[in-house]
This record gives C-alpha cells, structure tokens and sequence, in this order.
C-alpha cells in the first residue's frame, strides 16, 4: 500500500469531477432526468473510490460512503429546515497513514462532496391533463427556489468546515433556452465562476477548507 498525502486526495477529488463533467456532456440525457444529482454523485463516488484504490494501490479499500436519499428529499425539505447532508463521505485516515481524530466533538469522515444541478425553464411547456409535463422528465422550479437550496449545502459545508471535514460542492447549471435567469444576475451562486462545457450548460465547484484551528496538516 502506498501511504497518500492529503494533496493526493484534494486532487483525486477535483480531477474525478473533471472527468465528471466530460462524461456528462457526453451525455446529455442524464440532465433530463427527475433528478440528475442522484445519478451524477453516484457516477461521481464511484469513480473517486476507484481512483483512491489505484492511487494508493489498496484495491480493497472502501471507507468511502454515498447516500443519494437526499436528493430525492430535497424538494420537499424546507430551506431553513434540519439542512441536507453532503451524499458523499470520506474517511481518508488509513489512506493517509494516521488514526482518526477520535476527540468527542469530531466526525469520523475528514471529507466531503456534493453535487447540485441547476436547471432553467425550457423555453416552451406542454402540460397534459394532470398538470405533468408532456415532453420532460421534471417540473420547472424558481431559479430563486433552486438557489436557496444550493445555499443550504453551502451552510452545511460551513458547519462542517468548522468540525475538521474539508467539503467540495460542485455545480452544474443547464440553461439551453438562453433564458437571464437569477443565476447570470448573480442573485444566485454569487460566489461561483462558471465554466461552459457545452452550449447552455455550465460548471464550478468551491471547496470549504477545514478551519486551521482544527487542521493538523500545513495550509
């Protein structure tokens, strides 16, 4: 087994998503789906646990932890509710060569990982007898609505900043009816730069550093 730096993972984490978003724009129909989070992270915590295994030349190991529950929840969670979890977890000490911080206030995972898609209105809807529509997968949602839910994993990250665990929220933003929408006003994600992919669909990612206080690696 080949002992990891923490750099070593960082980077894991942000090239895995790279591949991410080329394995997307390959293939547009998962941005169709009722809820594409679910299947991106999945995508997205395999290919990490898989990249970590051939990095550290461990192939068994598997202290990686993915619940997409919430990402079907998160339509009826209320905003300033209990919060939404990150799906993705990692306890990366046996990588690293270290116990685990085992003080009564920590968490036993020192990393983090969500994705989150936005989604603009098509520019036309055909809605059959039920009020559902007839040409798509999903009901179109305030961009305002969407933004604030992005904004409750960004406090959530926050929080977890503050215990020792490094999160890393990464962002997809479909808009291929060309709308201006409260994301391109900056009224949504005012903190993100994004990158374009492919025509109307975006990306970027922000990471959440773990508070120096509670970091035992150099910054």
């Amino acid at each position: 087994m080949r002992q990891l730096t923490t750099t070593d993972i960082q980077s894991n984490l942000t090239e895995t998503w790279e591949g991410i978003c080329a394995w997307v724009v390959s293939k547009p129909r998962l941005l169709a789906l009722p809820r594409p989070e679910q299947q991106i992270g999945f995508e997205y915590a395999c290919r990490l646990r898989e990249a970590l295994r051939a990095a550290s030349r461990y192939p068994k190991w598997d202290r990686l932890f993915f619940d997409g529950t919430n990402s079907i929840a998160s339509e009826t969670t209320h905003v300033d509710g209990v919060g939404r979890r990150p799906p993705i977890y990692l306890e990366t000490h046996q990588l690293i060569g270290r116990p685990p911080n085992v003080a009564p206030d920590s968490v036993l995972c020192d990393f983090a990982a969500a994705i989150h898609v936005l989604r603009a209105s098509h520019e036309l809807l055909d809605l059959d007898e039920d009020g559902r529509p007839r040409h798509q997968l999903w009901l179109p949602q305030s961009m305002l609505l969407q933004g604030a839910r992005l904004e409750e994993q960004v406090r959530e990250f926050e929080h977890l900043a503050e215990r020792g665990v490094e999160g890393y929220l990464f962002a997809l933003y479909l808009n291929q009816a060309n709308r201006r929408t409260a994301v391109d006003s900056r009224a949504v994600a005012s903190w993100a730069t994004w990158g374009e992919l492919a025509p109307g669909l975006f990306a970027t990612s922000r990471r959440f550093r773990v508070h120096s206080s509670r970091s035992s690696s150099p910054p």
